[in-house]
């Protein structure tokens, strides 16, 4: 599993093997806005990290089967933001 990545200025990116497909998928997390984008936790202490870089305010999922699989739940037991997807 990755450890995220900043890429450029408040932007974190990180790859994790996805648990059914089992191939790298990307999630991005931008810290001034607290948005995941389609985020499967980074490692064992992915909710240690996202705290320590802000708690996230929102989730994206780019594809409303992302939702399935991402970390959305896990995240959203320890915060308030809910998934928002593509219509």
């Amino acid at each position: 599993m990755g450890t995220p990545k900043e890429i450029v200025a408040r932007l974190f990116h990180w790859t994790t093997t996805h648990p059914e497909i089992r191939v790298p998928v990307s999630s991005y997390y931008l810290m001034r806005e607290r948005v995941l984008v389609d985020p499967l936790l980074p490692s064992p202490r992915g909710l240690q990290w996202l705290t320590r870089h802000g708690p996230p305010e929102h989730i994206l999922l780019t594809c409303r089967l992302h939702s399935r699989h991402s970390a959305s739940d896990s995240v959203t037991e320890q915060s308030a933001p809910r998934p928002q997807t593509p219509k």
